[in-house]
């Protein structure tokens, strides 16, 4: 294998990725790719057009082609309806690099509990390395279909084909895709590597939407760009820093060299412009100096870029435009952002003053909110029977805001604005305490002007029956449970990012430690298939986070702290599979929010994760694995936790004493993975422990000869 910092083979790519619009554009509508006879086929191939000698930072594209003598599309909109397969070529023409053996995965985690090794052939990733999630589809986590934990496309291998079956009972909606390769996922989703993926089913839609015009917006998050020269940029971390330290220890310093002010942070963080100096580099004159979003953003590919001017003031390049076509549209909104939170609110100019309006929200996450005959998801009554279409408008939320954390989706009904008004559609502030998500306008919009003929082809059709519900769906107690059955909590230090089961519901012994996710590790959390379980989620961290579940659907049964009224309106009716969490203060009680999860449906079993869906997060270690088995399958040590033959495996390879207590308690929350821990298959944990606690108990595991075992390891297992 090679060696990182070794000479990087180049391969020459057969083609760049197609140039991003300008500021200022009109926002097209996306490429469309539709399934045919109940198949969506085609090929996306991937690629790269950034220096791979120069890292992984570039620019990066799914090029879709479904038929050769047509040229490719960039990152189409994939149309399919409930029961279609889905049958695509993935082709990975990224550059060729060194390979790195730190993704190595554990050989005992046997996807989907078919007792298979890992669905690729290899057991070590590339810098180019990727695969596809199909976020939002609930289809089983096995190989070919939506398996992201031991799925490695690496370049010039030969095509992957995915070919899975969406299940009858999806859900129509919103959803997308992404590649989701641990430790590189942010990386390839900033460079562009995203998609939206649809599933049409007119008639478990409301019938509110039929006849409108269908826009789709994909909103994505992209690098910064350079400041502009003279102008320094002042990351907003190290303002939130600076205001907690003492003002002798700050590294941001005034014109005269002096540490800064408390004042002149305050102004950085509320988006002012000061004047800096960098001691650091004797002779360089003072800058204007201002915080940047941490990242730029984009819809529909147009670009939103941050752009101060000369002297330092912040401010954006010219909007996007938004022409619609009719009074009201039906509009679904993508936040597949691999970092960015966005706050959408649309508004106009009222005599001059920015005025909110209001939004009709019809789906949340790919799931609507109400059906055909009118009933809300979550509420007993309806305004017509059940298996029949309601001749009245069905329900919608009506709010003022839409708080998407990366990852979410919204899809509402959208009023243009009156002829003579001006109108536009923004994102607003929000504070993660961490990276900066200013308030920016993304589109100015054009209402119809007059003669405007709609496109026949965007209408949403009319519903002629009534759908039963879809899946994950129950009519219970909204009430919380007294003691939910699992407590996971976000935290995390200066490099690294943890999601951990707290010890009041975890059935590990010991306890979980706070660690960063680890390619070889085996699942946390074991559930039975059938199950409709309560979490609580838990932000014990400084800044904002944003729990995500893959295959499964939840409800937001609690929210502490609670929302304003738009968010909470949302949570009582609608399903989710991400949601925001906000900074914790460090004193009182954590923000949480307690999930009704649905591990209802026969065909999603096997492993899957959960994570943070801020992608830096999760690939610094912010995501976990949770197994879904029969019930009868269930294993003994994720009901109750035994230590004993793990002790008596460990025994055998005569650790030192001062290893012992870390290597035991690894070993032990790993038993139900591992089932009875023999020394072969603790040998196959080496690399973890290696990744962990250092290279000594990797050695000390492989040539140690095996021993009696010690009354310390005893001991220190429990036996």
């Amino acid at each position: 294998m090679a060696v990182l910092g070794c000479a990087v083979p180049i391969v020459v790519l057969a083609q760049n990725c197609p140039a991003r619009f300008p500021p200022g554009s009109v926002v097209p509508d996306p490429p469309l790719v539709s399934s045919k006879n109940g198949v969506l086929g085609g090929t996306f191939y991937a690629y790269f057009d950034g220096n791979p000698a120069l890292g992984r930072s570039g620019r990066y594209c799914l090029m879709y082609s479904g038929d050769p003598t047509q040229p490719p599309v960039e990152a189409p909109v994939l149309r399919v309806k409930p029961g279609d397969r889905v049958a695509l070529g993935f082709v990975n023409r990224m550059p060729a690099t060194a390979e790195r053996d730190i993704h190595d995965w554990n050989p005992a985690l046997n996807p989907a509990g078919s007792g298979t090794s890992a669905c690729s052939a290899q057991a070590s990733m590339q810098n180019f390395a990727t695969n596809l999630h199909f976020h939002g589809t609930n289809v089983s986590p096995v190989c070919a279909s939506d398996e992201v934990l031991t799925t490695l496309v690496k370049p010039n291998d030969a095509a992957w084909h995915y070919n899975f079956q969406l299940p009858s009972n999806a859900p129509p909606g919103l959803d997308w895709y992404h590649p989701h390769v641990h430790g590189i996922a942010q990386e390839q989703m900033v460079g562009g590597m995203t998609g939206a993926l649809v599933i049409d089913a007119p008639n478990a839609m409301p019938n509110v939407v039929a006849g409108l015009r269908e826009r789709i917006l994909i909103l994505r998050d992209q690098d910064t760009q350079p400041p502009p020269p003279g102008v320094r940029y002042v990351d907003r971390p190290d303002v939130i820093d600076g205001l907690a330290v003492a003002p002798t220890d700050r590294d941001i310093f005034d014109a005269a060299g002096r540490p800064a002010s408390s004042a002149m942070l305050r102004t950085l963080l509320a988006g002012g412009t000061v004047v800096t100096s960098d001691p650091a580099a004797p002779g360089t004159a003072p800058m204007p100096s201002v915080v940047p979003p941490w990242k730029d953003l984009s819809i529909n590919k147009v670009e939103i870029n941050f752009k101060p001017s000369a002297r330092g003031v912040a401010g954006y390049t010219t909007s996007a435009v938004i022409r619609m076509e009719a009074a009201n549209e039906f509009w679904r909104v993508a936040n597949v952002s691999a970092d960015s939170y966005l706050r959408l609110q649309v508004r106009f100019s009222v005599g001059g003053v920015p005025t909110p309006q209001v939004l009709r929200v019809v789906s949340m996450d790919g799931v609507p909110i109400s059906a055909p005959n009118g009933q809300l998801l979550f509420d007993d009554g309806g305004s017509a029977p059940a298996g029949t279409v309601s001749s009245k408008p069905n329900k919608t939320l009506k709010v003022q805001q839409v708080l998407l954390p990366p990852g979410g989706r919204v899809e509402f009904i959208a009023p243009a604005p009156p002829a003579g008004q001006a109108g536009e559609l923004v994102s607003m502030q929000y504070e993660t305490n961490a990276d900066s998500n200013p308030l920016r306008v993304l589109a100015s919009l054009a209402g119809p002007a007059p003669g405007t003929v709609v496109d026949a082809s965007r209408v949403m059709p009319m519903p002629t029956a009534s759908l039963s519900r879809t899946r994950f769906v129950d009519l219970g107690s909204s009430a919380p449970k007294a003691v939910p059955d699992h407590t996971l909590y976000f935290s995390q230090n200066d490099t690294e990012f943890f999601i951990t089961e707290d010890a009041s519901t975890s059935k590990a012994v010991p306890p979980p430690i706070e660690t960063a996710f680890s390619m070889r590790a085996g699942p946390s959390i074991y559930v039975p298939n059938g199950a409709t379980q309560e979490w609580r989620i838990e932000n014990r961290a400084p800044e904002a986070h944003a729990f995500h579940l893959h295959q499964i659907r939840f409800r937001v049964l609690k929210r502490y702290p609670s929302g304003d009224s738009s968010t909470d309106q949302i949570d009582e009716f609608a399903l989710r599979d991400t949601v925001d969490l906000p900074a914790y203060s460090g004193t009182g009680r954590a923000p949480f929010v307690t999930l009704r999860i649905y591990f209802t449906e026969p065909d999603i079993r096997g492993n899957f994760v959960y994570h943070c869906h801020i992608l830096e997060h999760e690939d610094k270690g912010m995501m976990g694995i949770v197994r879904v088995v029969d019930p009868a399958a269930m294993p003994v040590a994720a009901r109750a936790g035994s230590a004993g033959p793990v002790a008596s495996a460990l025994a055998g390879f005569g650790l030192a004493h001062g290893v012992l207590a870390k290597t035991a308690a690894l070993l032990k929350s790993w038993g139900a993975s591992l089932g009875r821990p023999t020394a072969t298959s603790v040998a196959s944990v080496v690399p973890v422990l290696r990744d962990r606690y250092g290279q000594e108990i990797a050695q000390q595991l492989c040539t140690r000869p095996p021993k009696k075992p010690r009354r310390a390891l005893v001991a220190l297992a429990g036996e």
